[in-house]
């Protein structure tokens, strides 16, 4: 597949609550795979959650719970591209469903439809950007608020941007709106988002940091902190200042923040690998 769409309905305002998912597959601009589950989220209903999507409690009595779907979609999320409306949302529930059930995460990268709409469609064409909105705009069929309905508009969504931008491959088209994808995996979980007007033109032309998070203090002395920063992105790698243990390297660069340092020296010594490297190490690595 090219890639996958999914879109959840929870039970209730907490993101361990899905009650349903719906899962596209898409090769060639050709929808592959449909699969829609029923889920018994194993938690309460609430009045208006059941108002929004129709499903009640009594539907999803005789569901399994998504440790057991788990075991038939899993292949959808080996190393693969997937999609959602508002990713923060769906792939935080899917984030959150793997912590519930003590699920190994798997490997792939995630995209969002309605970040991409906001740079397809200003407000002009349309007055906001949510699923039926956009689907009467591109007069297509929808049950808003059935996971599967809903994961189909995302791939007309797509389909659309790849006709508007005349390219044949997503991830082209999503570094085309200077969009960066997000990454889920066993170790780090990194959501997607819009690159800085200044990195626009980043290509990312090499793997070296790829899915590595670099926590960056102080500023270098080869060049501007915005070109170093650009090495690391057109390496692959997600860039931050806030130390958490999620984080892979820490750039050590003139004039470094020691609070930070010490931060990481302290994870180090509860056994979280985060590597002390400096300006030259980043630029030699990137050369590589």
């Amino acid at each position: 597949m090219d890639y996958y769409t999914i879109d959840f309905e929870t039970a209730n305002s907490n993101l361990t609550s899905a009650c349903s998912i719906g899962i596209i597959g898409v090769k060639n601009k050709k929808i592959m795979v449909e699969k829609y589950y029923l889920i018994n989220p194993e938690e309460f209903f609430s009045p208006i959650s059941t108002l929004i999507h129709n499903i009640t409690e009594e539907d999803v009595w005789d569901a399994p719970n998504f440790k057991i779907i788990w075991e038939s979609i899993k292949s959808y999320f080996d190393n693969t591209i997937v999609f959602s409306h508002n990713a923060s949302f769906d792939f935080g529930v899917l984030n959150a469903l793997f912590e519930k059930y003590n699920i190994s995460k798997p490997t792939f990268h995630f995209g969002c439809t309605v970040k991409m709409a906001k740079l397809m469609w200003n407000e002009g064409e349309m007055p906001n950007h949510k699923l039926n909105t956009i689907a009467k705009y591109l007069g297509i069929d929808h049950n808003h608020h059935h996971a599967l309905s809903d994961a189909r508009v995302c791939v007309d969504i797509i389909n659309a941007g790849l006709k508007m931008y005349q390219v044949y491959d997503v991830k082209d088209l999503y570094q085309m709106l200077s969009l960066k994808f997000g990454y889920c995996g066993p170790e780090n979980f990194f959501n997607t988002f819009k690159m800085p007007t200044k990195y626009k033109k980043i290509r990312i032309n090499s793997n070296r940091f790829q899915n590595k998070l670099l926590i960056i203090s102080g500023k270098p002395k080869q060049m501007k902190k915005r070109d170093f920063i650009y090495q690391i992105i057109a390496s692959g790698g997600f860039v931050d200042s806030k130390v958490t243990n999620r984080c892979d390297y820490f750039v050590k660069l003139d004039n470094y923040d020691e609070k930070k340092l010490e931060e990481v020296v302290k994870l180090r010594k509860q056994g979280i690998k985060i590597e002390i490297i400096t300006e030259d190490t980043i630029l030699e690595m990137v050369k590589t």
